[in-house]
């Protein structure tokens, strides 16, 4: 699927465990971010996948603390209780700065956590944290 204007892709592949996600392609900012979230969003209500393992392979810049308020404000009306999301980010550097979504996702019923690696990923999407 492609973002419209945009330069990113968003792959879904429906696992036994649960849905995955591959997104890639050139970062583009505030609303790229939102509009690849929306697509897994709806594509996880689609399929009532309770799980999901997202793996972040986008290059170019990263939200800034600015942009991510934003980022959360758009999704603060959703609550899809007891879904766990667990994303595997490209720079593990950054799985500090990115744990703010970890806890908004939590205030919000959604488990959310943030990886350097998929194994890690994987083992958390399945025993829990």
């Amino acid at each position: 699927m492609e973002l419209p204007a945009s330069r990113v892709q968003v792959a879904f592949l429906q696992q036994r465990d649960w849905l995955e996600v591959v997104v890639s392609g050139v970062a583009g900012g505030l609303q790229d971010s939102i509009g690849y979230w929306k697509r897994i969003a709806a594509e996880r209500q689609r399929t009532g996948a309770r799980r999901v393992l997202v793996l972040d392979r986008m290059r170019g810049d990263t939200l800034t603390r600015q942009q991510f308020d934003v980022f959360v404000k758009e999704f603060a009306h959703i609550k899809p209780e007891g879904v766990r999301v667990a994303m595997v980010i490209r720079d593990p550097t950054l799985v500090p700065q990115v744990e703010y979504a970890a806890l908004f996702g939590r205030d919000n019923g959604i488990g959310i956590s943030f990886f350097a690696s998929r194994e890690a990923a994987e083992i958390w999407l399945r025993h829990g944290e």
